[in-house]
C-alpha cells in the first residue's frame, strides 16, 4: 500500500497503526465503519469490520495479536466489482503473460474467496498493476487484487499475492498457462510472451460456493445462477469429468477436516 501511493496507484485511504500507533490512527477517521486487516493473511481471514472506536482498538489488539502487522482501511460499500490481474514478469521486469478475472460470487459474503471467477477485458488494470510491480522490482508472479468503488466507478488496488492464487486455473482454462511459462523461465528457457485469451468463461469452487449459497442473501438473485452446472463457457477449478479423481479426493479431505473444531472454524469462517 505504501509503495501503491507513492506510485500515485489508487488505493482505499490507508492508515498504519503499528508505525503511528493505534491512539493516533483512531481520531483521524472521520468515516465508519472501516477495515482491520493483517498485512499478511490468506482468503479474507482475520478481516474485520469496526463501526467505532472503541470497536477499532478492539480489533486492532486482537489481530496483530492473532496475525502480526496490521493495517487499516476505508470501507468501499458493497456493489462494485473485484478484480484479480494476474501477472508474470521477467527478471528486468518485461511483461510475459497478463490476464484478468472479477469475482462474481466470494465467500464469506461479506469479503472471501471467489467462489465463482469469469475472465474479462481490463487492460487498464494490467498497467496499473504492471507499474506497481516494475515500482517495486518484482519479478516471477504477481496477483494484483482491485476493488470497484460503486460510488464513483474506480477500481483500487486491495493487495498483492506473491504466488499463484487458486483461481489461477481460469487463466489457464483460458488460454494462458502460467505454470508453465514460469516453469520455463526458471529453467532459463525462452518464454513466448501470452496475451490472448477467452473472455466470459466462467469457473466455479464447487464446495464454496455451497456455503455462499447457505449464507448469501442474495443466494436467489444471482447472475449467473446458483444452480447453472453446465455449460460451455463453465468450468470447475476442482472438477473435471475427465478427471474425477482429485475432486472425490478433495471433498473427503475436507470433510474429514470439519471434525476438528479449530479446523472447521478456519475452513468455515462463520464469524466473518
Amino acid at each position: 500500500m505504501r509503495a501503491a501511493q507513492q506510485l500515485g496507484i489508487e488505493t482505499p485511504k490507508t492508515w498504519f497503526p503499528d508505525d503511528v500507533g493505534i491512539e493516533t490512527v483512531a481520531p483521524d477517521i472521520d468515516q465508519w465503519p472501516v477495515v482491520v486487516k493483517p498485512a499478511i493473511s490468506n482468503g479474507a481471514r482475520g478481516i474485520r469490520f469496526s463501526h467505532n472506536q472503541n470497536e477499532l482498538r478492539h480489533h486492532y489488539y486482537t489481530t496483530r495479536e492473532a496475525f502480526g502487522e496490521v493495517i487499516v482501511q476505508q470501507f468501499i460499500p458493497p456493489g462494485g466489482a473485484q478484480y484479480k490481474a494476474e501477472l508474470l514478469l521477467d527478471r528486468e521486469g518485461k511483461l510475459l503473460a497478463a490476464g484478468v478475472y472479477d469475482k462474481p460470487r466470494f465467500y464469506p459474503p461479506k469479503a472471501g474467496s471467489s467462489t465463482l471467477n469469469s475472465t474479462v477485458e481490463r487492460p487498464d488494470l494490467i498497467a496499473c498493476s504492471q507499474q506497481l510491480l516494475n515500482g517495486i522490482n518484482w519479478f516471477g508472479m504477481g496477483d494484483c487484487e482491485f476493488i470497484e468503488d460503486p460510488r464513483d466507478g474506480r477500481a483500487l488496488l486491495m493487495e498483492v499475492n506473491p504466488r499463484f492464487t487458486r483461481s489461477i486455473k481460469i487463466l489457464v482454462e483460458a488460454g494462458i498457462d502460467f505454470p508453465w511459462l514460469l516453469y520455463r523461465m526458471a529453467l532459463g528457457l525462452p518464454v513466448e510472451p501470452q496475451f490472448d485469451y477467452k473472455k466470459g468463461l466462467y469457473m466455479r469452487y464447487l464446495l464454496s460456493d455451497c456455503m455462499w449459497f447457505i449464507r448469501s442473501p442474495d443466494r436467489f438473485r444471482s447472475r449467473p445462477s446458483f444452480f447453472w452446472f453446465f455449460g460451455r463457457n463453465l468450468c470447475g477449478e476442482i472438477f473435471s469429468w475427465s478427471d474425477p479423481a482429485p475432486a472425490f479426493a478433495h471433498t473427503i479431505g475436507k470433510s474429514m477436516k470439519l471434525f476438528d473444531k479449530r479446523k472447521r472454524q478456519f475452513i468455515l469462517r462463520m464469524d466473518s
